[in-house]
């Protein structure tokens, strides 16, 4: 049966950017680049891929875990806002949003919290550009005493553009009241020319007692250094060894078709650094200056810069929640996840294939942190826990248990490999979990340290990194990998989903908390969160229509909701059955988006008998699996047969 992507239009959204900042306690491993491309036919597979393979045992310790604290492996069963008593009800503010469901006189019964704030830079400001947090620019040095001497920069400048000139002169005054003579090196790091150099085929400097000594060169700025450098070495003198003097300045990029004016300097639109700017990071897609303040790899300043009302998410135009195709959906409710360790822990074979050795590798793996993280954000955005892990680790296998030959070893292959091991013996199987992780060392993930590979299914190479387990479940609950959207090297750089898991700080969550619902990103007054039922009772039809239109097409448009307590919710379906027997239609709809359209031309549907009939019969097929509060897994099913009234545009 052959799978439709649906040409659904972008739902409406606006949110910004708020920034979480979370000391780190201690630091875990690095991740890296990948791209994400949802499944838009039958057989395709969405993947992101996720650099390095880590190999710490490091500790996530966020020092606000939320209202219930860092969860335990099993999960608390307590989700939802946090445990304090309900205040009376207020009208949330301007940019602010709640997290629960409005009264009918649209007051919030739970707590607003501020989801609209324009975007600002979380890092350092310098040059005019929005640095990574903990990057300083050097300053400049124009004089240095070294005991028996002082070199001073008379002249240099401070700024230039690549392809200006301008004289250098540095001057080295002999303190003493004897003749000096010192050793002289000289060393150019290579962002500027240098003509008529004063130093060429000087070794050492004669000073006068009490005089100078003056180096002098013309200047010709070559490479620009404000996006990664800064104010940056022209020059390296050395004297007597170790006495080192760097006069510094700041090159600036040649204003021009393709550059912007921000903040007193000029900067580059987009950019790469060389043939290799994807394995080094060093690019940017797109940009914008905010308040005289430059982003790299931003997108939007604010909501209006944004198409078809989406939202503005920390520099990222956000249209729907989840964001990312083949996510499963936000991280609220209960998530069970199976992770299976495969030629590693080979000792734990006890209990037989079956057996769950979550106790034995838990404090290892530092499972409890995944969830931590999450906590804390939640917490922050929300005002309580929202979700709860409960993980089974299957172990004491090896590659040749499931798979021939050495490897490196397939996805798909290890996947049906491993499914089938494990049905044989007689275990639950994979749809027995919200989110599946299978790690193998040998897994052929290319250059990435895990990949996840969409409707909650990834491969890691080794599982002994929290940050990279968690990174690849942020996948899942929407967010994108935003060195691939916004370069590596920015602000975004110390976010989960920036990728840069091997250093401090702790990872924070921007973007990826507009993303994943944290958000109030279709700006109906309640976050985004909130609106998704995490144990529905049914799926109801929303609003089905049909209309031919005056482009000579049928137009089939619907939605899908989950029934939770009476109330109406919002759930992820990646597919939903489609059957138009007049066309005859009968396949998967891919589009995990709140509302699908379909469309038919007059190749595939006539339009004439559609018209004069007045009506079109449908039929509509969706499934939805999701763990209960008895951490079971359950089914709600659709499926209904309509005769739809056509519509006909004049």
């Amino acid at each position: 049966m052959a799978d439709v992507l649906a040409t659904s239009p972008r739902a409406v959204a606006v949110a910004a950017a708020l920034a979480l900042a979370l000391a780190l306690a201690a630091c875990g491993d690095d991740g890296g680049a990948g791209s994400d491309a949802d499944a838009d036919a039958a057989g395709d597979t969405l993947a992101a891929e996720d650099t390095g393979a880590p190999d710490a045992h490091d500790t996530l310790t966020p020092d606000d875990a939320g209202a219930d604290g860092v969860s335990d492996t099993g999960g608390s069963g307590d989700t939802g806002p946090g445990d304090t008593a309900a205040p009376d009800p207020v009208a949330c503010g301007e940019g602010e949003a709640c997290n629960t469901e409005l009264l009918a006189d649209g007051r919030c019964p739970g707590a607003c919290f501020e989801v609209e704030l324009p975007l600002t830079c979380r890092g350092t400001v310098a040059l005019g550009a929005c640095h990574p947090l903990g990057w300083a620019p050097r300053p400049a040095e124009t004089e240095v005493d070294f005991g028996d001497y002082t070199v001073t920069a008379t002249d240099v400048p401070a700024q230039m553009t690549v392809g200006e000139s301008a004289p250098l002169v540095v001057t080295v005054h002999n303190d003493t009241a004897a003749a000096l003579t010192i050793p002289l090196s000289v060393r150019s790091p290579g962002s500027w020319d240098f003509a008529d150099a004063s130093w060429e085929g000087v070794d050492e400097l004669t000073i006068p007692a009490s005089g100078d000594v003056t180096l002098t060169a013309t200047l010709t700025a070559r490479a620009p250094t404000t996006l990664f450098e800064g104010i940056a070495p022209i020059v390296t003198f050395t004297f007597v060894e170790r006495d080192v003097f760097e006069p510094r300045g700041v090159i600036d990029f040649a204003p021009g078709d393709d550059t912007v004016a921000c903040g007193g300097h000029t900067y580059p639109t987009s950019y790469c650094d060389g043939d290799d700017c994807y394995e080094t990071r060093a690019y940017y897609a797109q940009s914008r200056c905010c308040g005289d303040v430059f982003f790299p790899g931003a997108a939007c300043c604010a909501r209006t810069d944004c198409l078809d009302g989406a939202a503005c998410v920390d520099g990222v135009c956000v249209g729907a929640v989840p964001a990312f195709g083949g996510a499963v959906g936000p991280p609220v409710g209960r998530h069970r996840v199976l992770l299976v360790l495969i030629d590693t822990h080979a000792e734990l074979t006890a209990g037989g294939a079956c057996a769950d050795h979550v106790d034995d590798v838990a404090e290892e793996l530092r499972l409890a942190d995944v969830e931590g993280l999450y906590d804390a954000w939640a917490e922050a955005r929300f005002g309580g826990s929202a979700m709860d892990l409960r993980w089974t680790v299957r172990a004491g296998v090896t590659a040749g248990d499931f798979l021939r030959g050495d490897g490196p070893y397939a996805w798909g292959d290890v996947k049906d490999a491993v499914a089938a091991y494990y049905d044989g013996a007689g275990c639950d199987g994979f749809d027995a979990y919200d989110e599946v992780i299978v790690s193998l060392p040998s897994l052929d993930l290319g250059q990435f340290g895990g990949r996840y590979f969409g409707d909650g299914f990834i491969g890691v190479k080794s599982p002994n990194n929290a940050y990279l387990l968690a990174h690849e479940l942020g996948h899942g609950f929407g967010g994108d990998d935003l060195y691939l959207t916004l370069g590596g090297l920015f602000e975004w750089h110390d976010d989960l989903m920036g990728n840069d898991l091997a250093a401090p700080p702790l990872p924070g969550d921007g973007v990826l908390w507009g993303q994943s619902g944290f958000a109030d990103v279709d700006q109906d007054g309640v976050i985004d969160a909130a609106r998704f039922a995490t144990a529905p009772d049914a799926l109801r039809l929303v609003a089905p229509t049909a209309v031919v239109t005056a482009k000579g097409t049928l137009e089939l448009d619907f939605g899908v909701a989950a029934v939770e307590g009476g109330v109406d919710k919002a759930v992820v379906l990646r597919r939903v059955r489609v059957r138009v027997p007049a066309a005859s239609f009968d396949a998967d709809v891919v589009d995990q988006r709140p509302t699908k359209v379909l469309v038919f031309d007059g190749t595939q549907l006539d339009l004439d008998a559609v018209r004069a009939a007045g009506e079109l019969e449908v039929g509509f097929e969706a499934r939805h699996r999701f763990t209960g509060a008895d951490w079971e897994r359950h089914e709600v099913v659709l499926d209904e047969t309509l005769t739809l009234p056509v519509a006909v545009e004049e």
